[in-house]
């Protein structure tokens, strides 16, 4: 089974969108959907192919139960969470910042 790599850009968007929840008094849903955030990218561990093809080498996959997706690509030994972005998101124009 592969590991998990969280990148830089993929812990800013969690600590930005922990931050936001909070800031919105929103502390339930932050601990729920970071929650489900993180199981989500430890379902990517145990099948890294599961996701759809975004670019030559970077896969999305929604996160159950909230408005988010993860970008991921799958490396030898490892999946590495590229970013964590809100589904409505213009995300696809953003491939060149996806590292």
């Amino acid at each position: 089974m592969p590991g998990l790599i969280w990148t830089a850009s993929a812990l800013r968007d969690l600590a930005d969108l922990d931050v936001y929840l909070i800031e919105q008094d929103a502390f339930p849903s932050a601990v729920r959907i970071i929650g489900d955030i993180r199981a989500a990218a430890d379902r990517l561990c145990d099948y890294p192919g599961i996701g759809r093809w975004i670019a030559e080498d970077v896969r999305a996959w929604p996160v159950a139960r909230t408005a988010y997706v993860l970008l991921y690509t799958v490396e030898p030994d490892d999946v590495a969470i590229l970013r964590v972005l809100h589904e409505r998101r213009n995300w696809r124009d953003e491939r060149s910042s996806l590292a």
